[in-house]
């Protein structure tokens, strides 16, 4: 029973455990994600009344939401942003962790052919939280 204990206590303190300061961790990455991407479900089809949801959950202001129906991303935006300009249709996920395994920084790849982005596309990196890189994808 000690064994079992111990492992549940290691395991649910190593999920929590970050980089940053902020807290900002693989977790929190994935709920924002989870959360902020529901403005679009498949290509061709965008729900902009889901950016203005973000803005009543304080997940995105009024000018992030606008940002986000626009599909205007910047770096320095929240990454919530990201997500809601360009929904769950990824192309590619890519994760960089220190020695400790915490989550340094996540990059998102977004194709045209599949979300609302300039062809051929974009890799979106995010570090602590925001926008860290913009990077037009080369054919």
């Amino acid at each position: 029973m000690k064994k079992l204990l111990l492992c549940v206590v290691f395991v649910v303190s190593g999920c929590a455990s970050s980089a940053y300061e902020s807290g900002w961790n693989a977790e929190k990455t994935y709920d924002v994600f989870h959360e902020c991407a529901q403005t679009s479900f498949s290509p061709g089809f965008y729900f902009p009344e889901n950016a203005d949801r973000l803005v009543s959950m304080n997940l995105l202001s009024k000018e992030e939401a606008a940002k986000a129906k626009s599909h205007n991303v910047s770096v320095g935006d929240r990454e919530c942003v990201a997500y809601a300009a360009y929904g769950f249709n990824v192309s590619q996920y890519q994760f960089s962790t220190n020695t400790k395994k915490q989550l340094v920084s996540r990059s998102v790849s977004y194709t045209c052919d599949r979300t609302f982005v300039e062809c051929p596309g974009k890799k979106i990196t995010i570090a602590d939280g925001k926008v860290i890189s913009i990077e037009n994808i080369q054919k």
